[in-house]
């Protein structure tokens, strides 16, 4: 079989819908973000006879790419078009990009075995929760940066996500050194003249399923002292809330911290495993 593997096009949109379909029992994020795809990182289309079966878009970021969005026609897996489209995109990488990572859900066991079999490590486990906005107030404040770096550098959370965090467009990216190389807010908690929790907050993401349409803001990584932890989860909340959100999107180790959030009433979902893949 011979697989072609080319830039995508905005006229490829309806033939990935009907095979990205399949993915996730009839529906797939893909089809919505397609246009933003096209223009923005590496967006490949795979064919075979001149007919798209194969998606996958890259994006980069200093040193590092994320790979995301990997789809196949269900009458061609197992047929090495994954391993193309992955091989192709991560060969058009720039020079100075190192590593590259990608996410997969727990319950995608293709997936994973897909990935580890191309060389991918398993890096990192996170959890995704979300909590409806809650008027209970907030005591979450605009924290320093660097400051912040300094208390959770080294803690069990941040190593435990090997030191990445995720963004409102569910991508995860190394920790920035410096404030100059983070574009969202960081905010903490302090009690006692001591900073008890610290928070990154990525800004705000729509969540389309159906015809329910969210807005949540994104906490791509947390960290809190136990004992704090429960009222950490409910300060987040009540800051969804003053920002008029309806609902606080927390990215959390899968650790203890899990338990006080759902306790706190956030729903978590199933377990993001990243891989990463050392290129350079």
């Amino acid at each position: 079989m011979d697989v072609k593997v080319r830039d995508a096009r905005s006229e490829d949109r309806d033939a990935v819908t009907a095979f990205a379909g399949s993915t996730w029992d009839g529906w797939d994020y893909v089809p919505d973000v397609w246009e933003d795809w096209v223009g923005e990182g590496i967006a490949l289309v795979a064919e075979v006879d001149g007919v798209p079966v194969g998606t996958v878009h890259s994006v980069t970021r200093g040193d590092e790419a994320w790979i995301e969005g990997l789809r196949v026609d269900d009458e061609h897996r197992r047929e090495g078009v994954g391993t193309t489209l992955v091989e192709e995109a991560t060969g058009r990488l720039e020079d100075g990009v190192s590593v590259v990572r990608c996410m997969a859900f727990d319950d995608n066991e293709p997936a994973l075995s897909f990935l580890e079999d191309s060389g991918f490590e398993r890096v990192a486990t996170v959890r995704h929760g979300r909590g409806f906005g809650f008027p209970y107030g907030t005591s979450l404040e605009p924290a320093n940066y660097d400051e912040s770096l300094d208390v959770i550098r080294g803690t069990e959370a941040l190593e435990a996500v090997d030191g990445l965090y995720a963004t409102e467009d569910w991508r995860m990216w190394s920790v920035p050194d410096t404030a100059e190389g983070y574009d969202g807010e960081i905010l903490g908690f302090a009690e006692d003249d001591d900073v008890r929790g610290v928070a990154l907050c990525d800004g705000v993401r729509v969540n389309e399923t159906g015809e329910e349409k969210r807005t949540e803001l994104v906490f791509g990584f947390v960290w809190v002292e136990p004992r704090y932890a429960s009222q950490f989860a409910l300060d987040v909340r009540g800051e969804a809330r003053e920002r008029e959100v309806h609902d606080a999107l927390v990215f959390l180790p899968d650790n203890e911290a899990v338990n006080a959030f759902e306790q706190a009433g956030y729903d978590f979902d199933r377990h993001d495993h990243v891989y990463e893949k050392v290129i350079r």
